[in-house]
C-alpha cells in the first residue's frame, strides 16, 4: 500500500515490482515496512517481506553518542541486515515516514 504524504509517495508494506532499467536489464525495486509506536515513540523499519520469516539472531546497538539517540540494527543468523529499531523516531526520521507508518499503538489500542 501506498501514500502520498508531503509531496513523498512512501510504501508502507513490503512490494517488489520488476520495470525495465535505463541499460534494458530489469531491475527490482524492494520496498520496506515501517512501523510506528506514537506513544513509546519507537519505529521499526523491516527488510523482510510478508511471506518472509526471518527472526533476529543477534543486535547491534549503535553508539548513541555518535547516532545522537539509540538505533539498534538487528541481524539474522546469516549476517543480513533484518530491521532496524529507532528510538526517540519523532527527532530522528523524516515526519512523513512516521505518518505513513504502519501505528501499532492504534492497532494495540483498538484490540484492547
Amino acid at each position: 500500500m501506498s501514500k502520498a504524504i508531503g509531496g513523498h509517495m512512501i510504501m508502507t508494506e513490503v512490494e517488489k515490482s520488476i520495470s525495465p532499467s535505463s541499460a534494458g536489464r530489469p531491475s527490482v525495486v524492494a520496498v520496506v515496512e515501517v512501523t510506528y509506536d506514537k506513544e513509546a515513540d519507537a519505529a521499526y523499519i523491516s527488510f523482510t517481506g510478508p511471506r518472509e520469516r526471518r527472526s533476529v539472531s543477534h543486535m547491534y546497538a549503535c553508539d548513541p553518542v555518535r547516532v545522537g539517540g539509540m538505533v539498534n540494527l538487528d541481524f539474522d543468523e546469516g549476517g543480513q541486515l533484518v530491521g532496524v529499531e529507532v528510538l526517540a523516531a519523532s527527532s530522528k526520521l523524516p515526519r512523513y515516514l512516521l505518518d505513513a507508518a504502519v501505528r501499532i499503538d492504534v492497532e494495540d489500542q483498538q484490540r484492547g
